[in-house]
């Protein structure tokens, strides 16, 4: 079912961040289910949970709290967190971005992240990779 999953997500250029965050939370939430109980149904379990953080993330966040997700992927030392609140939501960001470094595949410069998302009173977090695109945003994927 992972396999499924990851399969369908596959980047062809053409998934929105929204939908990367999913499939980056989809897979991540698969492997920790399958570490934690060892069979399917954990696994399945931990890749719904997964997708739900990654929609979460990727379909809550609003154009400030995008811009200030860039804006730490693009300046932010390596290692140092950078936060916010929004002021609207009241949601609020942590944002860990390691060393940048050219993706082999894509040649796109990419950085590794920790976000940390507190929406509605409650945490999520996800290590996601994130990868520069032409026009100078960063869409989120999967770590590899």
């Amino acid at each position: 079912m992972v396999l499924l999953m990851m399969t369908s997500c596959a980047d062809d250029g053409s998934m929105t961040t929204k939908g990367k965050t999913v499939a980056g939370g989809a897979a991540a939430g698969a492997v920790v289910g399958q570490a934690i109980g060892r069979n399917r149904y954990a696994t399945a379990f931990g890749a719904g949970i997964g997708s739900l953080i990654g929609y979460i993330i990727g379909n809550e966040m609003e154009k400030a709290d995008t811009q200030n997700l860039n804006d730490a992927l693009e300046n932010g030392p390596a290692g140092e967190p950078i936060a916010w609140k929004n002021p609207d939501t009241g949601d609020e960001y942590n944002v860990v971005p390691f060393d940048s470094y050219t993706d082999e595949s894509t040649q796109q410069k990419c950085r590794n992240a920790k976000i940390v998302a507190t929406i509605d009173g409650k945490q999520e977090i996800i290590d996601t990779k994130a990868c520069q695109q032409s026009d100078g945003h960063w869409d989120l994927g999967t770590l590899k």
